[in-house]
């Protein structure tokens, strides 16, 4: 029986908590278009209150002007020494030690006050202290955390650096540093994910390079949940950026690490030129970006395995089954061994050639003087009783060298050969030239 979308969203409306998670992903399953429109009433349903709570602490809120009036305050043991940037979620100052135990600087963040309300300082915090148990070069430390006029602020390290798109828009980099761009930025994101913390807010403007060209990843969307808490009740603010937040993000579903792969999807194609763009990390990104999470890669380190075979010229997980495709991988892993080993077999190839060619006229050679030496036999048997003189011997030895040049299977080199092996020594030499019938060549001495 079909159920309406009305039937559907009340059955939401009633359900616990958990319950309402796995009706969503159920519908979403099995009728994506009753899933869209009843999604839609359930933003319908909380904007009111999402959109009163905020209009009520807009009245609280640290306009951009107060922003600017907190340079120069002191904050716990740290003076605020510049505004270094806002946005939707707060503040970043530059800051340094006001004890002056040492010099130290570092940067402040600052929440907007009305965040408290919607998440609670205490959910804040508690983000805060995961992202303060990460240790990665490519995320900037976290050094402490309090309250400030009802607004959550976090102490982390300063990086002095710009950001992804401008460092793109005035460097030109081989392929292999953009493979190692990614692969560094792909690293931190994993080593939040192993302290069950989401980025869910990944972008170039959250990606400053230092430098010395190292990536470090900011702004950790700290107001969404880790992904070890399923309920959707805990994801009070749904706040993303278009062009690389994941679809689910975008419908307010829970996120899962399958929503950051999409958003270093995004990013990779972002460092990537369209034009740099090959077949493979074509498949690589579609894999990234796909719309549905089952299709997705199920983990940032599977991201980085295939990156890593792409920078190592290795088959990617996708193709590691097409047998041509992999051995073309091996050819550019190995293009000198390939080619030495090319060479090696031609020279031997021609090399068996040349033997066989020889061994060969060596056979015919072997076969000629056997058949030589069995006419010779044969003749000498035969007229052993009428050989007289030298003469009879001379004509012998004159009809076998003409037996031998009448030899039509004979090679030419073979036939000259063995017509010189029957220029007999003749000792009497002057008998011969007497005897005007008998033409043979013979041997000097």
């Amino acid at each position: 029986m079909t159920i309406s979308t009305t039937q559907c969203f009340y059955r939401w409306l009633d359900a616990k908590p958990d319950e309402q998670q796995r009706l969503l992903l159920h519908t979403q399953q099995q009728c994506p278009a009753t899933f869209s429109q009843l999604n839609r009433l359930i933003t319908q349903h909380n904007a009111p209150l999402l959109t009163q709570l905020i209009e009520n602490q807009s009245k609280h809120l640290i306009t951009s002007d107060n922003w600017c009036e907190l340079e120069g305050a002191t904050i716990d043991k740290y003076q605020l020494i510049t505004l270094c940037g806002q946005g939707g979620m707060g503040a970043v100052f530059l800051a340094e030690r006001a004890d002056k135990l040492f010099k130290q600087q570092v940067a402040i963040k600052f929440y907007h006050a009305y965040l408290s309300e919607i998440s609670s300082p205490e959910f804040l915090l508690k983000e805060a202290q995961l992202m303060a148990n990460l240790n990665h070069a490519s995320i900037p430390k976290v050094y402490d955390a309090g309250l400030y006029n009802n607004s959550v602020y976090i102490v982390m390290e300063y990086i002095e650096g710009e950001t992804l798109d401008n460092y793109l828009a005035h460097t030109t980099l081989s392929t292999e540093q953009k493979y190692q761009l990614c692969l560094e930025i792909c690293r931190a994101i994993e080593h939040a994910h192993q302290y069950c913390l989401l980025h869910a807010d990944l972008k170039p403007q959250n990606i400053l390079i230092t430098k010395d060209g190292k990536p470090k990843v900011l702004d950790f969307n700290i107001v969404q949940p880790s992904f070890t808490q399923s309920s959707p009740t805990t994801m009070m603010l749904n706040s993303y950026s278009c062009g690389f937040s994941s679809p689910e993000q975008q419908q307010g579903l829970t996120l899962s690490v399958q929503s950051d792969v999409y958003s270093l999807g995004k990013v990779i194609g972002h460092i990537f030129s369209p034009s740099s763009f090959n077949y493979e990390l074509n498949v690589v990104h579609a894999v990234a970006c796909h719309d549905d999470v089952s299709m997705r890669y199920q983990s940032v380190s599977e991201l980085i395995q295939d990156l890593e075979n792409l920078a190592d010229k290795k088959p990617i997980s996708q193709l590691k089954n097409q047998f041509f495709y992999c051995l073309r991988k091996s050819f550019e892993r190995y293009r000198v061994r390939w080619l030495l080993s090319f060479a090696l077999v031609m020279v031997l190839t021609g090399f068996s050639v040349v033997l066989a060619d020889k061994n060969q006229f060596l056979r015919q050679e072997m076969t000629a003087r056997e058949l030589l030496v069995k006419e010779l036999a044969n003749l000498f048997y035969v007229s052993r009783k009428t050989l007289q003189s030298e003469r009879d011997m001379v004509s012998i030895v004159h009809n076998m060298h003409e037996l031998v040049l009448r030899k039509s299977d004979l090679p030419i080199d073979i036939k000259t050969r063995l017509a010189y092996a029957l220029m007999l020594p003749i000792s009497d030499k002057h008998s011969l030239k007497k005897d005007k019938t008998i033409q043979i060549p013979y041997r000097r001495q």
